[in-house]
């Protein structure tokens, strides 16, 4: 039996936006024996300067970001870079194409172990994470509740709080049990079920203001939709509140003692970004740069942002995790 087309793709790839050299793809078996997808580039052979785990954000995908890649490339970096189960081309635990649904936040962490078991011995030395969103809160839980030798977090605008109204969050995050109770934890949450993902306008965004960037990723999600994922359910909210509530526990953030580096969006209109200041005045080595105006996704802005980014980047590997400090 032919394996299904997801599995007999490389990558996907567009005029726009090819495969940074050197890329191939591992299908993994990630918690409760589900398939999943990576994507590595192997580290130069002379002079590595170590590995990079790249993890994206909520309904984002490994072909996202191939510049971001190729860039780490030039930097001498190997990449293993994360499909999240129920994004990109990775297993979805619900039959839909769309819904962005998860029954614990704890499986993302599950399978990200599993991925770094099976990697770890084959990519060099410091190894650094670079996460987005969602994947920042899952690489600070990782930091904080897992043992893994990461030599550093480089986070980009993380999931520390989610931008909703007081009374919004807090009837979601008490209503958990309840929706589970009466079978809608995997229902859209209200009005997700009008969005299309293929369909987004520039207009509409609310993640960059870099035209060129957006219609790109547009791109990427038309000339492959099942890589595409929309809008989240009960289900997903509610565990997203719960494990953004986690990362302000007694003792979480004292628990990382390793070197982070945090960027602030200050134009963000998903995240909480008074959450991730108070984040980071708790953490014990934490280096905040705050990029004015900038939206949501810090990676996909301007090149003026993300020049700056990269050089908060390249300082951060400089001074704390080559030297190890």
């Amino acid at each position: 039996m032919r394996p299904p087309l997801e599995e007999r793709l490389t990558f996907v790839e567009t005029p726009d936006n090819p495969t940074p050299p050197g890329g191939r793809v591992l299908w993994y078996t990630g918690h409760g024996g589900v398939r999943l997808r990576a994507g590595l580039w192997a580290a130069p052979e002379k002079d590595a300067a170590g590995t990079v785990f790249l993890m994206p954000g909520k309904s984002e995908y490994i072909e996202k970001y191939f510049e971001v890649i190729h860039e780490l490339q030039e930097r001498g970096f190997g990449v293993v870079a994360v499909d999240w189960r129920g994004q990109g081309l990775s297993h979805r635990d619900i039959d839909h194409p769309l819904k962005a649904h998860i029954v614990r936040f704890e499986t993302f962490l599950d399978d990200f172990e599993a991925l770094y078991k099976e990697v770890d011995a084959d990519f060099p030395q410091p190894h650094v994470v670079l996460a987005h969103s969602m994947g920042g809160n899952i690489a600070l839980r990782l930091a904080s509740e897992r043992d893994l030798p990461i030599k550093g977090l480089a986070l980009s605008a993380p999931m520390t709080g989610i931008r909703l109204g007081r009374t919004q969050r807090s009837l979601l995050s008490g209503l958990g049990a309840f929706f589970h109770k009466i079978g809608k934890a995997e229902d859209y949450v209200q009005g997700g079920e009008h969005y299309d993902p293929l369909a987004t306008t520039f207009e509409q965004s609310k993640v960059t203001q870099d035209k060129r960037r957006f219609k790109r990723a547009q791109n990427i999600l038309n000339a492959h939709p099942p890589i595409a994922q929309g809008s989240a359910t009960y289900g997903w909210i509610v565990e997203a509140i719960r494990s953004t509530r986690k990362l302000f526990k007694r003792h979480f953030a004292e628990r990382i003692k390793i070197p982070v580096l945090l960027g602030l969006a200050r134009g963000d209109q998903l995240v909480d970004i008074a959450t991730t200041e108070a984040l980071a005045a708790r953490l014990p080595r934490c280096q905040l740069e705050e990029f004015p105006g900038a939206e949501h996704e810090l990676l996909m802005e301007r090149d003026e942002v993300r020049n700056r980014f990269w050089a908060a980047f390249d300082r951060f590997i400089g001074a704390h995790v080559n030297k190890g400090v």
